[in-house]
C-alpha cells in the first residue's frame, strides 16, 4: 500500500515537472531570433554536448561516471543567454531520443524538462544577482556561484524519494545525466 501511494506521488511529480519544463521551454524559446551564424554555433555546441555524453568520465572504484554536459550548458547560458541554451538542449534531446530508444519517451521528456528547470533557474538567479549575459566578470563572482548553486540544487530535487530508501522498488525516471 505504501509503495502504491508512493508510485502515484512519483507519477504526479513526473507529470508536474514535465509540464513545468515544457511551459518554460515554450515561453522562453524564440527559434526565429537566431541568425544563420548563431545556428551554426547552436549545432557546434549541441555536437559538443553529444560528444561529452558519449564519453563520460569514469570514477573508480565502483565505475560510476559523470558527464560534463552541464559545463557546456552553463557556459552557453552565461555567454549567450537562456534562449540559446534551451535551443542547444532541445536539439540534444531530440538526438538523445533517437540515439537511446531503449529508454521510454516519457523519461526523455522528464529529463528534458528537468534540464529546462535547472537552466532557467540558474539563468534567473544569475540575472537577479546582477550577472551580465555575454560578459565574464572575474571580479564579481557572486552571480556565477549563486547560479551554480541553484542549478545543482534544482538538479537534486529530482529525487525527493531517494533519501527515504524507496528508490529500488520505484519506477521513477532515470537521472538527468
Amino acid at each position: 500500500m505504501v509503495f502504491e501511494r508512493l508510485k502515484n506521488k512519483e507519477q504526479l511529480y513526473t507529470v508536474v515537472v514535465s509540464l513545468l519544463g515544457m511551459c518554460i521551454f515554450a515561453t522562453e524559446v524564440d527559434i526565429h531570433s537566431q541568425s544563420l551564424k548563431d545556428w551554426v554555433l547552436v549545432y557546434i555546441l549541441t555536437g559538443s554536448v553529444v560528444l561529452l555524453n558519449l564519453f563520460p568520465i569514469i570514477l573508480p572504484p565502483k565505475a560510476n561516471s559523470f558527464s560534463m554536459d552541464s559545463a557546456v550548458y552553463l557556459a552557453t547560458l552565461f555567454l549567450y543567454g537562456l534562449n540559446f541554451t534551451l535551443q542547444v538542449l532541445f536539439i540534444f534531446s531530440l538526438i538523445e531520443l533517437y540515439r537511446n530508444q531503449r529508454m521510454s519517451a516519457w523519461r526523455h521528456l522528464f529529463n528534458f524538462s528537468m534540464y529546462c528547470l535547472m537552466i532557467s533557474g540558474a539563468y534567473y538567479s544569475f540575472l537577479f544577482f546582477d550577472g551580465n549575459i555575454g560578459k565574464i566578470n572575474v571580479h564579481h563572482l557572486l552571480p556565477y556561484l549563486i547560479s551554480l548553486l541553484v542549478y545543482f540544487s534544482i538538479r537534486r530535487v529530482d529525487y525527493p524519494i531517494k533519501s527515504k530508501g524507496y528508490r529500488k522498488k520505484s519506477t521513477f525516471p532515470v537521472e538527468c545525466e
